[in-house]
């Protein structure tokens, strides 16, 4: 005689109460559930297994003590020549707070320009920091720093119809190093105080308000008009209070720069050798498309600007400012130039790296042209170019 399954056992018949029903439907619920997520466990234990194999594949065609000497070269030529833009910025900027006036004021937006294009050839370095936070901290927080964008102007200084936004305008914020540091990214990604974003909006101004040297005129003694405001002391003045910001945002800048190229060097070393060949690939391919898809997005925003699509006319969040900035397109070519050329020196981490490096000079090329005197029709193609030589350069990646 056949023995009964346990659900034989109790399969319902006319008098099987709801309860029990209800029951059943729920074990054999419970039943395919299980089955199903074993499954799909199982699925993606496998997916796991075949990405580890491929890694590992890809990792033993790689010669990694090679590819590392050539990173660490790279990034410390790249730090080096930070250091030496940013002294200058410093420079230009304590001269123009010494004698405010049209020149000294020109002298150093000229050399935040250069000192901004040339960090751009640390990006894939600091890009690096990003993929890796938790095994780079020290790099990660300094490239936050230095170039955390994009940054709320009224969370600075006054702006368009905000004539007393700002930590200008909040004499009860004591203005110093360790407060700014302190506040910066403190309550928002964009509530910006350092780097050089952050100055830029200090020496430029936003949209119609460009920045005069009168803002910047020392003043010693409050008039009886200010006492009647509430003033009690010239420091608290605008005009001393953006002084005061500006030099300790430049100080702070040059201090950064130094201490990136020293972290670079030491603990980031140290710490990126203790990784496996396989981690170490897997951060750098993290590394290299978010490089790249940073570059096509903002060549991408660049490309609406330049086709005079419609853009707010009082904004009060700037995205990229040196996209939006009244750049000339040769600039513009070489902050994105510098950007991509720095992936050069993580080309030897590719098993496929004479097909990377041939799109990366397809692109560099491109923006080399760019950076030429080229205007109209050409200069549009030319920005169409290089967007399709970056997605082909990301395909390959």
């Amino acid at each position: 005689m056949r023995s009964l399954t346990p659900l034989e056992l109790i399969k319902p018949n006319k008098l099987t109460s709801t309860p029990i029903k209800l029951i059943i439907l729920a074990c054999s619920i419970l039943i395919n559930t299980t089955l199903l997520s074993s499954c799909s466990e199982r699925a993606a234990q496998e997916q796991e297994n075949e990405k580890d194999s491929t890694a590992n594949t890809e990792a033993s065609n790689i010669d990694f003590q090679a590819a590392n000497a050539r990173l660490w070269v790279a990034g410390d030529k790249a730090f080096n020549t930070n250091i030496a833009a940013v002294e200058q910025l410093t420079q230009n900027i304590n001269a123009f707070l010494n004698t405010p006036s049209a020149k000294t004021l020109t002298n150093a937006q000229q050399q935040w320009l250069k000192s901004t294009l040339q960090y751009q050839e640390s990006m894939v370095f600091l890009q690096l920091a990003e993929a890796a936070p938790k095994t780079l901290p020290s790099l990660e927080q300094l490239r936050f720093r230095l170039g955390a964008f994009p940054i709320q102007p009224g969370f600075l200084d006054a702006f368009g119809n905000y004539k007393h936004a700002g930590l200008i305008n909040d004499i009860g914020f004591p203005l110093s190093k360790e407060s700014l540091t302190h506040q910066h990214g403190l309550t928002s990604s964009e509530d910006i105080a350092l780097g050089f974003y952050a100055m830029e909006f200090m020496l430029f101004g936003i949209n119609e308000d460009a920045r005069e040297p009168s803002e910047y005129l020392k003043i010693e003694t409050l008039t009886s008009a200010q006492r009647d405001i509430g003033y009690e002391s010239p420091k608290e003045l605008p005009q001393n209070r953006r002084r005061r910001l500006l030099s300790l945002q430049a100080d702070t800048a040059l201090q950064d720069t130094h201490l990136l190229k020293s972290i670079w060097a030491q603990q980031t070393k140290k710490r990126w050798s203790k990784l496996s060949a396989e981690q170490q690939l897997a951060s750098m391919r993290t590394t290299r498309t978010s490089t790249t898809e940073l570059v096509t997005r903002e060549i991408e925003t660049l490309m609406g600007i330049t086709n005079n699509e419609a853009l707010d006319s009082e904004v009060t969040k700037a995205p990229h400012p040196t996209i939006l900035r009244s750049l000339k397109s040769q600039d513009q070519a070489t902050f994105f130039y510098n950007n991509i050329k720095s992936l050069t020196a993580t080309t030897a981490f590719f098993s496929n790296q004479q097909e990377v490096q041939a799109q990366l000079d397809v692109a560099t090329d491109v923006l080399q042209i760019l950076q030429q005197d080229s205007n109209g029709d050409e200069t549009s193609a030319l920005w169409k170019q290089a967007h399709t030589a970056l997605n082909k350069l990301a395909q390959t990646l």
